[in-house]
């Protein structure tokens, strides 16, 4: 097998790599990651043992469906055993064997216990990218559909996909204000604020503060309208709470202040903040839902009062004002 500068190949053990280059003496330099700046060098001796070419389109298409597979149980026996075979599978880098263990894998029912969940994880870092680049799509998206359906990642069953369909926008609203979208909470809380991390606290200003603030929240539906004016940053109202925006807005109340560190203001489902794939590579991008489970605003940097009002005991508004 012949190396380029620029291909694609798998390195055992690691998963896709890129040729960053090919000395003179046959040695192939490799970037570990599209998204940092680690190599490995493999001495040309062993460059047929630890490289091998990627899978093709029609492979990764077939792999992709047996992963998929609805039916099937999980693996019975005992962990030990089955981390053995994870961390054989994982060695040798072959794709098919991994598919097929990654697909008993996703057939053990969530919570998932952290270590299996760990070698899971191990075993979608070394074959999905692989697939995704055959496939031409983000990995996100590829592992997305992988996950729909299966048993461990039950929480996120199409809810991206479903969502903008099922929500209509407001009849409603004050003249020069923007309806963005729509989200949906399924667990009763809602974090406000900073949401790639838990509920921990920064220094802004010489004071500690809260990168985020968690409220009891209506379930549903919640639209995400833009105002006119530098008032207000965003506005997060849920889809049945009558009366209309202004009067929520008026009726809302400084619930706490939160220190933003990223430009961006974001509500979300608690349960999904808190899920480990989405911490692993959450997904944010402005003035868009955030997995049909939250949303994301723009916001400067710095202190700002999250304003809050209540049909009895469950949030149907949240407020950002503008700096």
């Amino acid at each position: 097998m012949s190396y380029s500068n620029g291909d694609y190949v798998v390195c055992r053990g690691q998963g896709l790599v890129k040729v960053q280059r090919v000395e003179r003496d046959g040695t192939v330099v490799v970037q570990l990651s599209v998204d940092d700046s680690d190599v490995l060098e493999v001495p040309p001796h062993e460059t047929d043992k630890r490289l091998r070419a990627c899978v093709d389109r029609a492979a990764a298409e077939k792999l992709a469906t047996l992963i998929g597979k609805k039916d099937g149980k999980p693996d019975a026996r005992p962990w030990g055993e089955q981390y053995v075979d994870i961390q054989k599978a994982l060695r040798k880098g072959d794709a098919k064997p991994l598919a097929e263990r990654l697909q008993l894998m996703l057939r053990v029912a969530a919570p998932l216990q952290p270590t299996f969940e760990r070698a899971l994880f191990s075993v979608e870092d070394a074959l999905l990218p692989e697939l995704a680049h055959a496939l031409a799509i983000p990995v996100k998206q590829l592992r997305t559909r992988l996950h729909n359906g299966t048993p461990a990642f039950s929480f996120q069953d199409q809810a991206t996909d479903l969502m903008p369909a099922l929500v209509p926008p407001p009849e409603k609203l004050p003249k020069g204000w923007e309806y963005l979208g729509n989200f949906s909470l399924s667990s009763g809380k809602l974090v406000a604020g900073e949401v790639v991390e838990p509920d921990i606290e920064a220094t802004f200003a010489g004071k500690s503060l809260k990168l985020s603030v968690t409220l009891k929240a209506k379930k549903g539906a919640w639209w995400a309208i833009k105002p006119s004016g530098k008032e207000w940053a965003g506005i997060f109202l849920h889809r049945e709470a009558g009366g209309g925006v202004e009067k929520w807005l008026k009726a809302g109340k400084e619930a706490a202040k939160v220190s933003l560190e990223h430009g961006v203001f974001c509500v979300l489902d608690v349960e999904l903040r808190d899920d480990r794939n989405f911490q692993r590579a959450p997904s944010v991008t402005l003035n868009h839902a955030i997995e049909g489970r939250g949303f994301a605003v723009g916001a400067e940097d710095g202190v700002y009062p999250v304003r809050v009002a209540y049909d009895g005991a469950e949030a149907v508004l949240v407020a950002v004002p503008k700096h």
